[in-house]
């Protein structure tokens, strides 16, 4: 049986380390928003794509998209609706989810997802300039190096 000192002694340092375990703050969940102008027949790539990176959905992920139905006309509502709802990141998959979803916001930070030229597309100026700050280019590659910054 345990005497009276010892637990006066190790009630506290227990109910101590239990009450610093529930101080912890909760770990940030990020907002994603995902702007496509069709609706594929399974959403896997961007999320496979940040699950790579350390996202998981239902973890530090909580991913919103909004699909045009091939109805590029609905792509501006839908960009300012993800606009609103104050999302961390918006991607954009193609040129004009990236055209809609600049148009529907300055502060928030867009990725642009696809293969398109956003010079050709009229999205950044020539390759030797830069981007505006809230437009964040990238490009899959394979190998090690698979994710890269595009120059």
């Amino acid at each position: 049986m345990i005497d009276r000192r010892t637990f006066i002694s190790v009630v506290p340092i227990g109910l101590m380390t239990a009450l610093r375990a529930l101080a912890q703050p909760a770990p940030r969940v990020y907002r994603v928003g995902i702007l496509r102008p069709t609706a594929p027949a399974a959403e896997i790539g961007i999320p496979l794509a940040l699950r790579e990176l350390g996202y998981v959905e239902g973890q530090n992920l909580a991913v919103d998209i909004r699909y045009a139905d091939g109805k590029l006309d609905t792509l501006p509502a839908l960009a300012r609706d993800l606009a609103q709802r104050r999302v961390d990141v918006i991607i954009a998959a193609g040129a004009p989810a990236m055209r809609a979803a600049n148009a529907a916001t300055s502060t928030i930070p867009i990725v642009m997802w696809g293969n398109f030229d956003p010079v050709a597309a009229g999205l950044a100026g020539r390759r030797s300039s830069r981007l505006p700050p809230s437009i964040a280019c990238r490009r899959c590659t394979s190998g090690p190096n698979r994710w890269k910054t595009a120059a």
